[in-house]
């Protein structure tokens, strides 16, 4: 059985006397002891995945449709006390900020002795040594010494260590790490990454692993879920994924012949080569988009289709093709509106200059 499946999954926002959808119609399933990297940039809706699974929105967004299933039980429709029981043995959470997630006025000990006391893990004595044996499993020496420290003594990436190890401390059955790089220095975000891996191993957890980074998602991850205007872009194995993208927008470019190029590659050579250029494109969709309703258009694929835009196609001459393009998009209200982003082709430029 799949640790955690999603079935139509659909997450709104509330807006006035109607609603907005967020995430749309997403299907995704993680066997055991797998890594699920949920890959895509700033306001995909990567982190509200994280959300439906703890069920903790912020005010008027709520699933509106689908299913969230975890080990056979239904997280959307399952009692609060029951989902409380849940969290922090079963499933487990680690978070962007590791210095906003620490209590600053309670010392690392209390913290950790907290949450063991949660997970009954005996007396006092017995959950000092657990305590000792979770900073040692996540690389932190010196545990005696840190445990008596408060969390603005200690560094970004060793808070993030410590709540790797609270995390790990009941052995769940499936971990969400939400950006757990993002406040780190790039030094430091592979050996976290490194670390998620290493525990991951040895308890067999489930991991959903949401990054916009790519290269860490290729570090570890086995499957890959990519999103892109809360709607799913493409899924599935890691190599496949980026070796050999199937859409326009994981492949930023790539085209026919330049899949072909990186088949067969590793995840990491393929990477290199090509994923890093996600993130550009995506930059660049933002800064051109000019209302948040628009989304890559499906015909982008082939990269010697001619522009689609109303005005291009009526003007042939402007010898405007998507090759060109920045991207071209799709108005989700009209899907039959394509509008092209490139800043204007020569004959719409003349066009505006007459009027």
């Amino acid at each position: 059985m799949d640790m955690l499946i999603a079935k139509e999954l659909t997450v709104s926002a509330a807006l006035g006397d109607g609603s907005v959808p967020v995430i749309r119609d997403l299907n995704f399933s993680l066997p055991p002891g797998r890594i699920l990297g949920l890959v895509g940039e700033s306001g995909a809706g990567k982190s509200m995945i994280g959300r439906a699974i703890a069920q903790l929105f912020p005010p008027s967004f709520a699933v509106t449709h689908g299913e969230l299933m975890f080990d056979g039980q239904d997280l959307v429709r399952m009692p609060a006390e029951t989902r409380r029981e849940l969290l922090g043995s079963e499933i487990a959470f680690v978070p962007q900020e590791p210095l906003s997630a620490l209590n600053p006025v309670l010392t690392i000990g209390q913290q950790i002795d907290e949450h063991l006391t949660r997970l009954r893990s005996g007396n006092r004595r017995a959950r000092h040594d657990r305590a000792l044996a979770m900073l040692d499993a996540v690389h932190l020496s010196h545990g005696a010494e840190l445990l008596s420290k408060y969390p603005h003594q200690l560094s970004g990436g060793m808070c993030q260590r410590v709540l790797i190890a609270m995390a790990f401390a009941s052995r769940p059955k499936l971990l969400v790490a939400d950006e757990p790089t993002t406040a780190l220095d790039v030094t430091i975000q592979a050996r976290i990454v490194e670390l998620i891996a290493e525990m991951q191993q040895n308890a067999r957890t489930s991991v959903v692993f949401i990054t916009h980074d790519l290269r860490l998602a290729a570090q570890i991850c086995d499957d890959i879920l990519v999103l892109y205007a809360g709607r799913p872009a493409e899924y599935g194995p890691a190599r496949r994924v980026f070796g050999d993208p199937a859409h326009p927008y994981t492949g930023a470019d790539a085209g026919p012949e330049r899949a072909q190029k990186y088949r067969g590659l590793s995840v990491r050579a393929a990477l290199s080569a090509q994923g890093r250029r996600l993130r550009t494109r995506a930059a660049a969709l933002h800064r051109g988009r000019k209302e948040p309703s628009r989304r890559l258009h499906p015909q982008r694929h082939n990269g010697r289709d001619l522009c689609s835009s109303r005005r291009a196609a009526r003007r042939r001459g402007c010898g405007h093709t998507a090759a060109d393009d920045r991207g071209l998009v799709q108005d989700i209200r009209d899907p039959s509106r394509a509008v092209c982003q490139k800043r204007l082709c020569r004959g719409e430029e003349r066009e505006l200059r007459a009027a």
